[in-house]
């Protein structure tokens, strides 16, 4: 796969985002090149706000920038990855850079591209996206996203595929292709972790880079709610991957109530070394994540992240088995 100075296609799906919409497209606009050419492809999925207004506007002197209005789907893709499959097939680039509409991007955001160039065989990397908010419950989200992240990076130095997000992940064209795009995919309410996995089954390498340059900031979850809908969307999704990473999936959420487990039945020696051990290892990690993106303020809410994690994971078990669907982006699904 030739890499040297590529054109870049920057992709961004658009639905419902006049609160978050100025910010993205700002940090669009002050991107620096590193020396390759780019374009940028927006998709108003139709938007029942003012985003398409609000795009139609910003894009009209700056050749560079595409506005197209999806109206209908292409092949099996619906909802985000509709979106994604309209831009990808109009975009020009080789390298395909995905977000999404609610974000900023850094400004040497491109740089990523460069991982490309050292490494032939890769197919897709994601960098790092880090909500962040004003309140105790988006502190906490913080953490939490630094604590996933970092997993994800030590499991891509081995190639064990977990997932990826797709609101700062870049697609070399031919692993796109080679999967038949979005539209060639069984519909997954997760796109960005079912193209993630299409593409590793075909053989292509991938990474997860965790750098200050390449950090996406995204707005924390407003409410429980919201938070409880969009982990329900993650484990629908999830539960479509390989056995081991189910089970990992089970083994995490366990490991809390199993320490707790132990401590009741007298045995609180046990509980108390697999507690410490695990609150060791996310204290490291996070520290780590945050200081790579300048938030190391945050550690000051670590002692309360295990009771949130442990809160947060039961609410997301009773939540998912409960018959609610899922509402993402003002559309709902079964």
């Amino acid at each position: 796969m030739s890499t040297q100075n590529p054109l870049i296609s920057i992709l961004v799906a658009v639905r419902n985002e006049e609160a978050n919409l100025d910010r993205c497209l700002n940090s669009l606009a002050y991107l620096r090149s590193h020396g390759q050419s780019w374009e940028v492809w927006l998709g108003d999925d139709q938007s029942e706000d003012q985003s398409g207004k609000m795009i139609r506007y910003f894009v009209w002197d700056k050749p560079h920038f595409h506005l197209l209005s999806i109206t209908h789907p292409r092949g099996q893709a619906r909802g985000k990855a509709n979106v994604i499959a309209h831009l990808a097939n109009q975009a020009q680039g080789s390298l395909l850079f995905m977000s999404d509409a609610d974000v900023v991007l850094p400004k040497d955001w491109l740089h990523l591209a460069e991982y490309f160039e050292d490494d032939p065989r890769l197919g897709v990397l994601a960098g790092l996206v880090f909500p962040r908010g004003a309140c105790l419950f988006h502190h906490l989200q913080s953490l939490e996203w630094a604590a996933m992240f970092a997993l994800l990076e030590q499991a891509a130095r081995w190639q064990l595929p977990i997932t990826m997000m797709g609101a700062n992940m870049v697609v070399h064209k031919t692993a796109y292709k080679a999967v038949g795009g979005y539209e060639g995919m069984p519909f997954s309410i997760t796109e960005d972790f079912a193209l993630f996995h299409q593409i590793v089954r075909q053989g292509f390498r991938f990474n997860i880079v965790i750098r200050a340059e390449s950090t996406v900031f995204t707005p924390a979850l407003s409410s429980p709610r919201a938070y409880l809908q969009q982990r329900k969307r993650w484990l629908r999704g999830g539960w479509q991957s390989p056995w081991w990473l189910k089970s990992g999936i089970v083994a995490y959420a366990a490991y809390l109530p199993l320490c707790g487990g132990l401590w009741w039945l007298g045995a609180p020696l046990p509980a108390l070394f697999g507690l410490v051990v695990k609150m060791g290892i996310e204290a490291l990690l996070i520290y780590r994540v945050l200081r790579e993106v300048r938030q190391r303020w945050l550690m000051i809410y670590l002692p309360l992240y295990q009771p949130y994690i442990l809160l947060s994971t039961l609410a997301v078990l009773v939540f998912y088995l409960l018959p609610f669907k899922i509402s993402w982006k003002g559309r709902t699904y079964s």
